[in-house]
C-alpha cells in the first residue's frame, strides 16, 4: 500500500502510458464512432426540422388555396341561387300572367255564353208570352185568326215588348 501513496516513475510512467494509448484506442475506435453518431443524428434531426417546416408552410398554403377555393365556391354558389331564384321568379309571374290570361278569357267567353243564352232564352219567353196572349185573346174573342195572322201580331207584339211599348197603347 505503502507503493501507492508514494509515488515511482516506473508506476507513474506505465499508468501515464495506459492513459495515452487508452485515450488513442478510445479516439480511434469510440469517440470518432460516437461523435460521427452524435453529429449525424444532429444533421437528421435539423433535416427533419427543415422538413417540417416546409410541410407546414407547404400545407398553409394548401389551406389558404383551399380557403380561397371554399370562399370562390360560395360566391359561385350564391350566385347560382340568385340566378335560379330570379329565374324562378320570372317562371311564376309567366305562370300566374298566363293564368290570369287564361281566366279573363274563360271568364269573358262564359259571359258571351252566358248573355247569349240569356237572349236566347228571353226570346224564347217573348215568344211563349205572345202566343200564350194570342191564345188568350182567341179564347176571349172565341174565334179563331189564321196562322199568317199571327205570326204577323206575334211579331208585331214582340217588337212592341223589345221597344218598350206595353199592351195598353
Amino acid at each position: 500500500m505503502e507503493a501507492l501513496v508514494k509515488p515511482e516513475f516506473g508506476l507513474m510512467f506505465w499508468t501515464i502510458s495506459i492513459f495515452i494509448i487508452l485515450l488513442i484506442l478510445l479516439s480511434k475506435m469510440a469517440w470518432k464512432p460516437l461523435i460521427q453518431a452524435i453529429e449525424d443524428r444532429e444533421n437528421n434531426l435539423r433535416l427533419e426540422r427543415e422538413t417540417a417546416q416546409k410541410d407546414r408552410e407547404e400545407a398553409e398554403l394548401i389551406r389558404q388555396n383551399l380557403d380561397e377555393k371554399l370562399s370562390d365556391l360560395k360566391k359561385n354558389v350564391g350566385l347560382k341561387l340568385d340566378e335560379a331564384r330570379k329565374e324562378g321568379q320570372k317562371q311564376r309571374d309567366k305562370i300566374l300572367g298566363e293564368a290570369r290570361d287564361n281566366a279573363q278569357k274563360l271568364l269573358e267567353n262564359s259571359r258571351k255564353a252566358l248573355s247569349a243564352e240569356k237572349d236566347k232564352l228571353a226570346k224564347e219567353l217573348k215568344n211563349d208570352i205572345a202566343e200564350i196572349s194570342l191564345k188568350a185573346a182567341e179564347k176571349v174573342l172565341k174565334k179563331s185568326v189564321d196562322a199568317n195572322i199571327n205570326k204577323t201580331i206575334v211579331a208585331d207584339l214582340i217588337d212592341d215588348i223589345e221597344s218598350g211599348k206595353t199592351l195598353k197603347n
